[in-house]
């Protein structure tokens, strides 16, 4: 993840790809791209496995926030 500064904000690039913690495959983003660009610290990605196709969702926080991981089947 990726910090910028932008006003009194600090917007985060979340990752492009993760790894699913059930079976180890390769997770994408639902409904957020590379492209689109920054989120506020707090905002909820949802990526979703494409091995076992789980969803996670991901809160996007900086790095000396907590990130939590909420798992669905």
């Amino acid at each position: 993840m990726t910090d910028s500064a932008f006003g009194d904000e600090t917007l985060l690039l979340p990752d492009s790809e993760i790894i699913c913690v059930d079976c180890g495959g390769n997770c994408y983003p639902l409904g957020w791209h590379r492209e689109d660009g920054p989120v506020e610290s707090g905002t909820v990605i949802a990526y979703r496995c494409k091995d076992c196709l789980d969803r996670w969702d991901v809160v996007i926080e900086g790095d000396n926030d907590r990130t939590d991981l909420h798992h669905f089947d």
